[in-house]
């Protein structure tokens, strides 16, 4: 008997786009034969084939985008034929588009560290064959940056790097198979980046460089060339890109969480600019013009001063949730309560919390509370009682 295979199809849906389609395929003399479009059904029922567990996860992230999924997600529609029929262009871009390409990363973050095939398949064949596998790329694509600043205009380009090895875009024959992040194939191999948008490759298929004429300099590098300096590798010639060091400060804000309960969320700010602990932004950038000359400062996130706050905060008996620092058994109070609760505890802590360099602050409750340290002083005084004999 033929020797079943698991596999991921990358096809061509009728509505969707270019999307990921997991399978079990024979090997026939010259080709393969699809044998089942394998569902999660397909795990409780008794087969030969025996799915291993980044197989089963693949089939549940790709399932979050079939039709019913989608259906019953985005639509109250009775069918799904009802459901594409009275889909507007505009919604399925803002809503639905975005959860696809969110699964299509995924999966296509479990195809680069497994031994799961992807091969190319037209709708319209039934077989598939050795020469449609595409090669996934174990490592992510590498965007860099190259901006040119002259006396009349700024040139730039974007050139893709895998391995170190420049990959080609000018007039290439590149299939954009999932827009944010881009994932492309191009030579029957998949490309995937980390978090490149596929907006910022495609003038580069046509186009050398883009120029950005002077009279829009000011517009351009504190918009899109701050955010290329800020995410990417980014080489400048004609202006100044430094990296630079700012002042560190750990900031514990006292905030109302969506239930409107008393909690604190912690701030890391580098110079002006502040992050959230689970922010993934690596990098802090200050824009300035000096002499006509367009300056960027770059400030590195510490990671081991960060993880060394959050650590000094359990310390404290602050645990997290949801982004939200919080005390045993503050959940047990009511909100008011909660709220007096918490401050006590900021009363008592704020000095120990100076001293770690951690700041208190209420910029974002609404009514004040004073939170230093409170003490109560009982002093005697002797004095003589006269008694009239």
């Amino acid at each position: 008997m033929a020797e079943t295979e698991f596999i991921i199809a990358l096809t061509e849906h009728r509505f969707l786009g270019n999307i990921f389609v997991p399978y079990l395929i024979q090997k026939e003399e010259q080709f393969y034969t699809v044998i089942n479009h394998v569902k999660p059904r397909d795990f409780k029922t008794e087969t030969e084939y025996q799915f291993k567990p980044y197989e089963k996860e693949l089939v549940e992230i790709i399932e979050k985008y079939s039709d019913d999924r989608l259906k019953k997600k985005f639509s109250k529609a009775a069918n799904v034929k009802q459901f594409y029929a009275e889909l507007k262009p505009e919604y399925f871009k803002k809503y639905i588009l975005p959860h696809i390409e969110k699964c299509m990363f995924q999966a296509a973050g479990i195809l680069m560290i497994s031994p799961v095939r992807l091969l190319n398949k037209e709708m319209k064949y039934a077989n598939l064959y050795d020469e449609d596998e595409i090669k996934v790329q174990p490592f992510f694509a590498r965007p860099a940056f190259y901006f040119e600043r002259t006396e009349t205009e700024t040139r730039y380009r974007l050139k893709i790097y895998q391995n170190d090895r420049e990959i080609k875009l000018l007039k290439s024959n590149t299939r954009v198979v999932s827009g944010n992040p881009c994932i492309f194939v191009q030579q029957n191999k998949m490309f995937v980046f980390e978090d490149l948008n596929a907006k910022r490759l495609t003038p580069f298929f046509e186009k050398e460089f883009v120029t950005i004429p002077r009279a829009l300099e000011e517009k351009y590098y504190s918009g899109f060339i701050l955010n290329a300096v800020r995410d990417y590798e980014v080489h400048a010639s004609g202006f100044s890109v430094e990296e630079d060091s700012a002042q560190k400060t750990a900031v514990l804000s006292l905030e109302r969480n969506l239930q409107y309960q008393p909690r604190l969320v912690l701030y890391f700010y580098y110079g002006k600019e502040k992050f959230l602990p689970n922010s993934t932004r690596k990098v802090a950038i200050e824009f300035k013009t000096e002499n006509n000359n367009y300056v960027f400062r770059k400030v590195l996130r510490d990671s081991q001063w960060e993880n060394e706050i959050r650590e000094t905060l359990k310390d404290f008996g602050l645990k997290e949730n949801n982004g939200y620092l919080s005390l045993p058994g503050l959940d047990l109070l009511e909100n008011e309560n909660a709220v007096y609760f918490l401050v006590n505890w900021i009363n008592s802590n704020n000095p120990a919390l100076t001293q770690k360099n951690i700041r208190i602050t209420q910029d974002n409750f609404g009514k004040k509370y004073y939170t230093g340290l409170q003490e109560i002083q009982v002093k005697s005084k002797q004095r003589g009682d006269w008694f009239d004999i």
